[in-house]
């Protein structure tokens, strides 16, 4: 898992502006004000607020059948967002990596 656009591994500093591989995204969804877009397959961003983006590059985690685990991928991110900012992703963004999730 990689995180994108936000100083990562050193302090997390997030940049203003739209990064310029989000010009040819994929699709985005919202929920209450976030937005989640997917730049390719397994790489998305999300909105912190209006103009500033960070993004996931995902470690996808699979349950025994090949399937998406959805729970454990979130999960792992959470876990690399805590020990590397001191915070969990935010609930919108949970909720919206997991209905991207269901998608792939």
């Amino acid at each position: 898992m990689k995180f994108l656009n936000c100083n990562y591994p050193n302090e997390f500093k997030v940049p203003k502006g739209k990064p310029k591989c989000l010009k040819k995204a994929r699709f985005s969804m919202k929920l209450d004000g976030t937005t989640l877009i997917e730049e390719k397959q397994g790489t998305v961003y999300f909105t912190i607020k209006k103009g500033y983006y960070y993004g996931i590059e995902l470690d996808l985690k699979y349950n025994r059948f090949g399937i998406i685990d959805k729970v454990q991928t979130v999960n792992a991110i959470n876990i690399e967002m805590i020990n590397w900012t001191g915070e969990e992703l935010y609930d919108t963004d949970r909720e919206l990596l997991i209905r991207y999730l269901k998608q792939l």
